[in-house]
Order: C-alpha cells, then structure tokens, then sequence
C-alpha cells in the first residue's frame, strides 16, 4: 500500500468513518488502511468502541490530509532536487508549510547523498 492510496481511499470513503455504521464486507480493507495510516497493527474486529476510536483518528488524518499542500520535486540540468519547475516533476512531497516542505527535501537531498541513488523517475 502507498501513502497516495491510502489518502486517496480516505477521501473517497468519507461515509465509512464520518457516521457510524456497520462496515460490512469492507472491514478488512478499512482495517488494513487504519493500520497502514497509523503505523498499528489492529486485528479487525466489531468492537463498538474500538471502531469508534477509529473513526475519529481516520477523521483527523483526513483533516490534516486536506489542510496539506502538494510541493512538486524537479531535477535540475546538474541533477540536484528542487521545488523550481523547469520540467516534468519527478514526484511531490505533502505538507502542511514551506518550511515543513522545504525540510522534507533537504532530507530527501541528504539520503541520495548518503547512499548514492537518486529517488524519483
């Protein structure tokens, strides 16, 4: 599973989490996103409580999803990541501000440094 799925499960399943209800065969695979979304290992079950707690942590990521931007990732002729467009962006970091962005790439640049291998297309 990938991030970009999972959010985009999130935003697409809103009537799973906003009111309570029974799930049905779609347990399994709300389950699986909750965890992947969580980093838990929640076994599925039909715990009123249990999903509740649920919902309402699957109501806050999605709010958090919404409040972020999309920063797309370039490479420059010599290579180097940058947010400045001068092609076809290679992938996008999400982020709630500049700053947090900014830091993501600084991070990014500093692992393809480390380990020698450039990230993206």
């Amino acid at each position: 599973m990938t991030y970009e799925y999972a959010y985009t499960w999130l935003l697409l399943n809103e009537d799973l989490y906003e009111q309570p209800k029974p799930l049905g065969d779609r347990k399994d695979e709300y389950f699986e996103v909750y965890n992947f979304l969580t980093g838990q290992n929640k076994r599925t079950t039909s715990c009123g409580r249990c999903l509740s707690g649920m919902r309402g942590t699957l109501r806050s990521l999605k709010r958090q999803y919404t409040l972020m931007k999309e920063y797309k990732v370039y490479r420059t002729v010599k290579g180097n990541l940058t947010f400045k467009s001068n092609a076809e962006s290679i992938f996008s970091i999400h982020a709630s501000t500049e700053l947090t962005a900014k830091d993501a790439l600084l991070g990014l640049k500093n692992y393809e440094k480390s380990e020698n291998k450039r990230l993206g297309k």
